[in-house]
């Protein structure tokens, strides 16, 4: 149901294809915001995946972050977490309804 405590961390774990170059060439950051029921968003400073993507397979790889949005109020939200590709105009984008409740 994706029901989470306001405040709390929101746990991730997804998988990546397609990656060009070796895995040491993966230089990749997520950007992460919540869009609100009334059109309020809160977006998080880029965040490096160097120390939190692993290659599980040719041009694939699984990645884990742990999300912490401050000062957000109980609500239904629509995070969406973008990764653009540095070397290109690819991105690849997850996208999932919370609620953050009391």
């Amino acid at each position: 149901e994706n029901r989470l405590r306001a405040g709390f961390v929101i746990p991730l774990m997804f998988r990546l294809y397609n990656l060009p170059g070796s895995p040491d060439q993966w230089d990749l950051k997520a950007k992460a915001r919540l869009l609100g029921e009334t059109g309020k968003e809160y977006a998080l400073d880029p965040i490096s995946l160097k120390k939190t993507i692993a290659a599980v397979g040719d041009g694939e790889a699984a990645v884990v972050l742990n999300l912490a949005f401050q000062d957000v109020p109980p609500g239904k939200y629509r995070l969406i977490v973008e990764i653009p590709e540095a070397a290109s105009l690819k991105a690849a984008t997850l996208q999932t309804d919370l609620e953050f409740i009391k």
